[in-house]
């Protein structure tokens, strides 16, 4: 399990007097598995840390299918950007997928910080532009590599997945049929 200093520093390099502002906003939750931390129902102002555990982003397709588009696992954040940016419901669904401890703390709160500590605004900025720049890499992975290399490059970047994110979820996450992907690791 991380402590919630060892997350922030993997994003940003705070001072003492600028982690301790956003460490007092902070509070350590245990969840159980199959929570549901964001949904589309209600408006959730909460952001999360994730100290141990696993999580997975889905949406629910026009034929009624759970379609996984992103993986989370240690040190990672959990939000909803329409909770976050316009205080409305989730459009998608965010669920623990492991049990989990979480560092929640409340979005206003945060944005406050945020809006008067140019350390903590630089926080947020640079964890915006990490996950920006994930979701670019994503959009170019899906466009320009085959499921296999997909595949392979999770699993050389996230080697632990496997064994800790079932593969009916890596599979939707990759964009392809659980049998397609039994497929590719019987190749491999």
């Amino acid at each position: 399990m991380y402590s919630f200093r060892e997350i922030i520093q993997e994003y940003y390099p705070l001072s003492e007097t600028a982690f301790q502002k956003i460490n007092a906003l902070a509070t350590q939750v245990e969840m159980p598995k199959k929570t549901i931390v964001f949904d589309t129902k209600q408006y959730e102002p909460k952001f999360y840390f994730i100290a141990k555990g696993s999580a997975r982003v889905y949406i629910i397709d026009d034929e009624g299918n759970e379609v996984s588009y992103i993986l989370f696992l240690e040190k990672d954040y959990l939000l909803s950007f329409d909770s976050y940016l316009y205080k409305k419901p989730s459009y998608e669904y965010i669920e623990l997928l492991e049990d989990s401890v979480l560092f929640e703390l409340n979005t206003e709160e945060l944005k406050a910080l945020y809006a008067n500590d140019l350390e903590l605004a630089n926080l947020g900025r640079t964890m915006s532009d990490q996950f920006a720049h994930y979701t670019e890499q994503r959009f170019i992975d899906r466009l320009s590599l085959s499921a296999t290399a997909r595949y392979l490059k999770l699993i050389e970047n996230y080697p632990e997945i496997i064994q800790r994110i079932p593969l009916k979820y890596i599979a939707s996450y990759l964009g392809i049929t659980q049998v397609s992907l039994s497929r590719i690791r019987a190749k491999i």
